[in-house]
């Protein structure tokens, strides 16, 4: 099957489509939203770590529930985990605006919006990157993903640009009324659509803990993806968190302009778009394993030159839009590996554990980045953490020829499966 074969047959799906039609307008209020409150975050403080603690606040509360969350998805309907988590995303997003409208809107109630918002992530997240393999034929997956992909970039592309108008014309309160009114095409859907592909546990009745438990066992044992995820988590915490600082770089070098704020961000989903093309053309699953290390490495580079040349527009925003490109083309590479190599009944747990990993270590990260920032200055800990980076993607690249053995192993493995169960 050719690329555009899988891309014909998959515009045709219907569901798909208005799942990611729905998906991009929510990712769209909520970066309209994120940036919002980061800017209102350096507004009311002027630190840098402030805006650290509150993406922290955000990130902890779903590394505490997105386990529960993983499990219940493997086992529950994830259209209605869907529908439940998006209806309580839309009151949270509603109470920002009736706050802020009150002039009630402080630090405080900031820190434990994102508090809120992190227990909802926990829920929406991993229910997010499960789910697509339901709208979608396994032939089309590859696609669907990477549309998946870009629908979240582009998103993240016009939220910013709708942020930064709403936060020159003062208007806070209605960028979190947009965000509040975006989740309503999904909730919608997730209550309209019936899919027959929801895995269920082999053992039901086993508790939370221990199903969880046995899902990191899975991940342990894993032949590819646990060393993903181990690299993952490095590039995640060095380089990634600089992405959740960008409210904190445009104030450091740039006077908290939130156009310029809505440039770097801008330039970071131009980056991420990009990225998530260019996967798309890899030509099978080693050539994405290959990918996912080469775009680690972009990552640590670009740090790298964003901590030497972050005052200067052109530097900053060139390095952001290569972290977007890496940030974006090594995710999208590994969620389709992920895919590929995970059995159903694990998918879940296993996409919990990745959005820890993906989303969690960035914003610890960027609280530690903002705190080593707030006590020496934003350069230094930021090249110091991307030569971290750079150093363990050159350990994990030297084990690519043995990654791909395994991978060949294991598309061996279900072609055997997939002629017996017919």
């Amino acid at each position: 099957m050719t690329l555009r074969h899988d891309i014909r047959q998959v515009v045709k799906q219907k569901r798909l489509l208005a799942y990611l039609a729905s998906g991009f307008f929510s990712n769209v209020g909520t970066w309209v939203q994120r940036l919002t409150m980061g800017w209102l975050v350096f507004e009311m403080t002027a630190s840098i770590a402030w805006v650290g603690v509150v993406a922290a606040c955000e990130v902890l509360p779903a590394v505490c529930l997105q386990p529960v969350a993983g499990v219940l998805i493997d086992r529950f309907s994830r259209t209605r985990t869907l529908a439940f988590g998006n209806a309580l995303s839309f009151l949270q997003a509603a109470s920002l605006a009736v706050f802020y409208a009150a002039g009630m809107l402080d630090i405080t109630l900031l820190v434990a919006s994102a508090t809120i918002l992190g227990l909802l992530e926990g829920i929406n997240q991993p229910a997010r990157l499960t789910i697509i393999s339901e709208f979608s034929h396994r032939e089309g997956l590859r696609v669907a993903i990477s549309l998946n992909s870009l629908s979240f970039n582009l998103a993240r592309f016009v939220g910013p640009l709708l942020a930064s108008v709403f936060l020159t014309r003062g208007e806070a309160m209605h960028a979190f009324a947009l965000n509040a009114a975006s989740f309503l095409p999904m909730i919608c859907l997730m209550l309209r659509v019936r899919l027959s592909g929801n895995a269920r546990f082999e053992s039901p009745s086993e508790s939370v803990g221990r199903a969880f438990l046995s899902g990191l066992r899975y991940i342990r044992d894993h032949p590819v993806i646990f060393d993903l995820l181990c690299l993952a988590v490095i590039v995640s915490l060095c380089c990634r968190s600089l992405i959740e600082l960008l409210p904190a770089i445009s104030g450091y070098w740039y006077n908290n302009n939130p156009v310029m704020l809505s440039v770097l961000t801008s330039s970071v989903a131009c980056g991420a778009l990009l990225g998530g093309i260019w996967i798309l053309t890899r030509r099978d699953m080693k050539a994405i394993l290959q990918a996912v290390v080469l775009m680690c490495g972009m990552s640590s580079l670009s740090s790298m030159v964003m901590s030497a040349g972050g005052s200067h527009l052109v530097i900053a925003s060139i390095s952001a839009f290569c972290l977007g490109l890496s940030a974006s083309g090594s995710a999208v590479g590994m969620q389709n590996l992920v895919h590929y190599t995970v059995p159903s009944p694990y998918l879940g747990r296993t996409m919990a554990v990745y959005g820890l990993v993906q989303r969690g270590g960035a914003v610890i990260g960027a609280v530690l980045l903002g705190f080593a920032a707030d006590a020496v200055g934003l350069p230094v800990p930021v090249f110091a953490a991307a030569a971290l980076a750079a150093f363990a993607t050159l350990i994990f690249a030297r084990r690519i020829a043995t990654l791909s053995h395994r991978l060949d192993e294991l598309q061996h493995e279900h072609a055997g499966e997939k002629i017996r169960h017919d």
